[in-house]
Parts: structure tokens; sequence; C-alpha cells
């Protein structure tokens, strides 16, 4: 009788725990594409502001030159620091 009991136990017990697996697996792969998707999503953002700086540079006169090209090495800078951060722990 004891033994029927802690058998039917040991099975519920592990198709619960089969199921909690399973919805860890499922948590992962939203995690990862939830992180990948915001990855994207900054690394363009920063791509723009680089792009638009850029466009700035090669539009601005002798006298401003200087402040648009700090300004593009700037938003250049943050793109690759995002990237690498990205690189190196998400992937």
């Amino acid at each position: 009788m004891d033994e029927c009991i802690t058998k039917e136990m040991t099975k519920s017990l592990l198709k619960a725990f089969e199921g909690m697996n399973e919805s860890l697996e499922d948590f992962q792969k939203a995690c990862a594409s939830t992180i990948e998707s915001t990855e994207k999503h900054i690394v363009s953002a920063l791509f723009l502001r680089e792009s638009a700086m850029l466009i700035k540079l090669a539009e601005s006169s002798f006298v401003t030159r200087w402040y648009y090209k700090h300004k593009y090495r700037e938003a250049k800078y943050h793109r690759i620091k995002a990237e690498r951060f990205f690189n190196q722990n998400f992937k």
C-alpha cells in the first residue's frame, strides 16, 4: 500500500518537475529574444546618432568643424562601446 502511494507521488512530482523544466526553457528563450531585440534597438539608435553627427560634420563650416568632429567621435565611441558590451556579455 505504501509503495503504491510512494510511486504515484513520485510520478506526479516527476511530471511537475518536467513541466517546470519546459517552462524554464521557454522563459530562457523569451529572455534571450528580449535581450537580442534590445541590443539591436540600442545599437541602431546609436548608429543613427553617429550618422547624424557625420552628416553635420560634412555640412559644417571651417569654424564649427572641430565641434562636430568631436561630437562625431563621441557618438562613434558610444556605439562601439555598446556593441562590445553586448558581444562580451550576451554572446
